[in-house]
């Protein structure tokens, strides 16, 4: 594990795309849970039970000696009154040392229970947010659903497809078929019946939830499936099956199920992080089926424990029937991946645009969002140009008037453009941060860098293809525009990064100068839009504009 964090995972991760930092991550938080919980483990039923008991008899001997002083009889007198008032209090306390005790119904029990009623309220404020298209919840996995469809590469992608086919349900019954079979052939029903109990329970969940919520999928995907979208099943089976997993390998006395826990869980995780990455659900969708896999887990392992507490189960420690099942159920997922249709193909085509009946300002402007937001969905920059101009003019433009068009953001990108950085080189490529339009992910960046001052300072400049049409074909363009004059550590994006100088009419006005001057496009004035306006974009750095906008226009898209 040790080799894979030092070795593998900077390699993936720098020749891999931006997706591939979540994914990193949920492995990288999966695996740190599961030490905490090992250790708190370890701590409660190892560590703390000696030291607790050498406590007490040391406690329960000072008391005693202190009885045979006069002051001390005074504070034993103290102690017994105080007893009497609290009698009332009794009951509650000893309800409550019950439940945080170390024994297996105390604690355990009672973390189970809160994950039970947290994983039940987070389905509750998902399901009724999912539901409404406008809701802050939607329109994040919109721009969720934008980044997976424009930022992925080939070799992630492949991944991506063969874990989600490994995730079928076809897949998630065959390996549970195995390990029942596994466990029964060792004797060990209680095992069979945790993981049964965790499937059946997450499969309820699910089909509840499908019924009554009729979620669309998204129209990005690239696997078309016809059933709803929220929750997803794949991410709700592959983990439910994972902790099932876990489940039956501690339920049957094995050792160290923490070390189980560490492979399944986190294969799961991405089982499901490959239906948002593959844009076949919403990012919302395979969070709910990860809560309806927490919580049908915990809800077996609270009624294992409520159960087992009552009768002693019969354990034939040295059976080989389950490791047997475990490594058959192995070899199931590596020949499944193997052999599985990896042919994935694409939803239909995105709506026609809307044509405009005229380019008129007042049509134009009354069309298209007002301000860039981040992939949370705050608000930034206003729109600062608006262009209504083939692609092919604009860029002929872009061209001509010395601009380039920024890369898209990789990790391995991005270090190139810290290096330079750092090192006060030039790159006339460097990516752009990801920003969104009515929670689009913005269809070109360009810059321009400021003449020796390397990277760190550069014109650049976010460009949006809207859902609109000139009366004469072209498309039209929103754009926003700003100077960014240094490079600084900040602790929101906790890497350097570019700040920006506040004035950024400043900027729209020396763009939409650089793309007339090329007599590609021509300058049909200022425009109100949103009226004047201070904010703060990503970074946090401010900006202020009086709110108007540049309209550009090709001479030839009348």
């Amino acid at each position: 594990m040790l080799l894979v964090v030092v070795v593998v995972v900077p390699a993936v991760v720098v020749d891999g795309d931006l997706l591939v930092l979540p994914a990193m991550s949920l492995i990288l938080l999966a695996w740190l849970v599961i030490a905490l919980v090992a250790l708190a483990h370890w701590v409660f039923t190892i560590g703390a039970p000696p030291l607790i008991a050498t406590a007490r008899t040391a406690a329960s001997a000072a008391w005693s000696a202190v009885a045979e002083d006069p002051i001390g009889q005074r504070l034993h007198h103290g102690a017994a009154r105080v007893r009497r008032i609290t009698r009332p209090l009794r009951a509650p306390a000893r309800w409550t040392r019950r439940r945080v005790s170390l024994e297996p119904t105390g604690l355990p029990l009672t973390l189970a229970t809160v994950v039970t009623v947290a994983g039940l309220g987070g389905l509750q404020w998902l399901g009724g947010r999912v539901d409404r298209s406008r809701s802050p919840l939607s329109r994040f996995d919109l721009r969720v659903a934008e980044v997976a469809s424009r930022l992925q590469v080939s070799g992630e992608r492949r991944t991506m497809e063969a874990l989600t086919h490994v995730g079928a349900t076809r897949s998630v019954l065959l390996l549970a078929l195995l390990l029942i079979v596994g466990a029964l052939a060792a004797r060990r029903a209680r095992s069979a019946v945790l993981l049964v109990a965790t499937l059946a329970f997450s499969s309820g969940l699910v089909t509840i939830l499908k019924a009554s919520h009729a979620r669309p999928r998204p129209a990005l995907g690239r696997l078309v499936e016809h059933s709803t979208s929220f929750p997803s099943g794949h991410a709700a089976a592959s983990l439910s099956l994972a902790f099932g997993v876990v489940l039956w390998w501690w339920s049957a006395g094995r050792r160290r199920p923490s070390l189980v826990a560490a492979v399944v869980v986190p294969l799961a995780l991405l089982i499901g992080f490959s239906r948002a990455y593959l844009s076949i659900h919403w990012l919302s969708d395979v969070l709910a089926g990860w809560l309806c896999a927490s919580v049908a887990a915990a809800v077996s392992f609270d009624v294992d424990q409520l159960l087992a507490h009552r009768r002693a189960v019969r354990v034939r420690p040295h059976s080989p029937a389950m490791p047997i099942a475990a490594v058959a159920a192995v070899l199931v997922v590596a020949v499944v991946a193997a052999t599985g249709n990896h042919h994935f193909p694409t939803s239909s085509p995105p709506p026609a645009p809307f044509r405009l009946a005229s380019t008129e300002p007042m049509t134009v402007l009354g069309t298209i969002p007002r301000f860039s937001e981040t992939l949370l969905g705050r608000r930034m920059e206003p729109l600062g140009l608006v262009v209504v101009a083939s692609e092919d003019e604009l860029r002929a433009a872009v061209d001509q008037a010395g601009w380039t068009v920024a890369d898209t953001l990789t990790p391995g990108r991005l270090l190139h453009t810290y290096w330079a950085g750092l090192t006060n080189r030039s790159d006339a490529t460097a990516p752009v941060t990801p920003t969104f339009l009515d929670t689009r992910l913005e269809d070109l960046a360009i810059q321009k860098q400021s003449l020796g001052r390397g990277v760190k300072a550069r014109h650049h400049a976010r460009l949006w293809r809207l859902p609109l049409l000139s009366p004469g074909g072209c498309p039209v363009w929103g754009v926003t525009a700003s100077l960014d004059d240094r490079v600084e550590w900040t602790v929101r994006t906790l890497f350097p990064n570019h700040h920006i100088d506040p004035a950024i009419d400043g900027e729209r006005d020396y763009l939409a100068a650089a793309l007339t001057e090329t007599r590609q496009l021509r300058d049909t004035g200022r425009f109100d839009f949103v009226g004047p306006t201070l904010g703060n974009n990503a970074a946090g750095d401010p900006f202020f504009t009086d709110g108007k906008v540049a309209l550009l226009e090709q001479t030839s898209c009348g």
